[in-house]
């Protein structure tokens, strides 16, 4: 979400290499490393890429693999897929300085699914474990 009320922002994911060339001879920062910190601090290491070039809108850039442009909020929803995919975040008309406050979250869907399998799994396997236990401790009672 843009701080600055009067700038539209642009949000987009496309492939690396498109997003490379679409920044060729840009002034452009890139985050190469973030963490949280246990005392729930942001660390943040930057890439600062330098160029002349001004880019152009990119709302009208075909290369994207999904994007949303506008004032407030911008939500993007993607299903994972294999590659190396960049997302950008710039301010709508392409010009420089951007102000924002970004929050990210993964919705993961068989999460609960594969945690219940793996309960139950436990469960028989115990269930299992403790039969084998029994006769095995019982045994000289059945031999006789």
């Amino acid at each position: 979400m843009s701080n600055e009320l009067s700038k539209n922002i642009f949000l987009g994911i496309a492939e690396g290499s498109d997003v490379e060339a679409y920044l060729f001879d840009v002034y452009y920062d890139e985050i190469i490393r973030f963490s949280i910190s246990s005392s729930q601090s942001l660390n943040v290491e930057f890439n600062t890429h330098s160029g002349d070039s001004v880019t152009s809108d990119p709302a009208f850039q075909t290369f994207w693999t999904v994007s949303e442009h506008g004032a407030g909020t911008q939500t993007l929803e993607l299903s994972p897929e294999a590659g190396n995919y960049w997302i950008v975040l710039m301010n709508e008309d392409g010009s420089a300085v951007i102000d924002f406050n970004i929050t990210f979250g993964a919705k993961i869907p068989l999460l609960y699914t594969v945690a219940l399998a793996l309960l139950a799994g436990g469960v028989i396997a115990l269930l299992i474990g403790s039969v084998i236990v029994y006769f095995w401790v019982h045994r000289k009672k059945i031999l006789r």
